[in-house]
């Protein structure tokens, strides 16, 4: 696998172009799983989002939310059709945050998708554990640890 770096398309900016595959490897298996319950795309989706939060790394943990999306029931993320440009772009946008890339309106948009993707898996009130990260002195942080921690719970089986 090559570490290249290429440019992000919508705004210049720099990302490895080993990141981009993990997104997409990250979305093939999801897709693969859902389709055929594999235990082969199963694992592989596993170590590819594991590679995934290496890159994300270190992760903060908030422990509200981690409480309030805990005892939440949500839909396993191969049980829905959720929009898949919507965690695709999640998926890199939480790069982003992480590397500090700004565009303009970035964490409108992410807090948006964000609340999609909660919304596709039945989590009740998204909006509102959103908008605590919004209002906390780490938003960024938490942004990428929603996501994550949501990620998680949606695909343990």
């Amino acid at each position: 696998m090559t570490h290249a770096i290429i440019q992000h398309e919508a705004d210049g900016e720099i990302l490895k172009k080993y990141e981009y595959d993990l997104v997409e490897k990250i979305m093939l298996y999801l897709d693969e799983y859902s389709k055929t319950w594999s235990d082969e795309a199963y694992s592989l989706f596993l170590k590819t989002f594991n590679e995934y939060l290496e890159v994300l790394k270190p992760i903060a943990y908030i422990p509200n939310i981690a409480s309030k999306l805990s005892m939440q029931t949500i839909i396993p993320l191969w049980s829905t059709r959720f929009d898949r440009d919507v965690l695709e772009t999640l998926l890199i946008s939480s790069i982003e945050i992480k590397r500090n890339i700004e565009r303009y309106d970035h964490l409108v948009e992410t807090r948006e998708n964000l609340i999609k993707l909660m919304s596709f898996l039945g989590i009740e009130n998204p909006d509102e554990l959103v908008m605590e990260c919004k209002n906390s002195s780490m938003e960024r942080e938490c942004l990428v640890y929603v996501l994550v921690l949501t990620i998680v719970l949606a695909t343990n089986p």
